[in-house]
């Protein structure tokens, strides 16, 4: 009878301490689950803050004439003129802001040519990485004369600047 008692004890024991277990572990998991959901909540409130844009006057160095301007916040526009021999290389200038409050900004850029037979097109930035409020970077676009055209020749530049927030 009394070991009965001990053994009916050792039991319910174990089955308490089994219900806590779960119960534990079950109560983690969902506590995980929610410090997950507000992670990925906050993140999305910050995202909303990602603001990268143009800024400043853009400025141009080397031979030949541009023509930049800033047309929106994202975009701008470049004309070049007056390359007159095989080398001749103009760079134009423009400054990108990160306005964003909290999220850094890591910039990568890609560059197309329509007509690679008279220009080589490349770009650099000074940096790939923007710190936030207000950090600032130079992205420089290369436009060289590889070849003397008989003819007026025109190409279709773009540059197209991607931004990724960043912690």
């Amino acid at each position: 009878m009394k070991q009965d008692r001990i053994i009916l004890l050792l039991v319910l024991m174990v089955i308490i301490l089994s219900v806590l277990f779960v119960t534990g572990v079950g109560y983690a998991v969902e506590d995980e689950n929610i410090l997950i959901s507000n992670g990925c909540n906050t993140l999305e409130l910050y995202k909303k803050d990602f603001n990268v844009v143009f800024s400043g006057e853009p400025t141009y160095k080397g031979k030949g004439v541009a023509e930049l301007a800033i047309t929106g916040p994202r975009t701008a526009t470049i004309n070049i003129t007056e390359l007159e021999k095989v080398g001749d290389t103009i760079t134009a200038i423009f400054t990108l802001e990160n306005k964003s409050d909290y999220l850094y900004a890591d910039i990568n850029t890609e560059v197309t040519n329509t007509n690679t037979e008279y220009f080589n097109v490349t770009s650099r930035l000074t940096d790939n990485k923007i710190s936030p409020k207000n950090g600032k970077i130079n992205i420089e676009i290369d436009v060289e004369l590889i070849k003397l055209p008989i003819y007026e020749e025109k190409s279709s530049i773009s540059v197209n600047i991607f931004a990724e927030p960043i912690n």
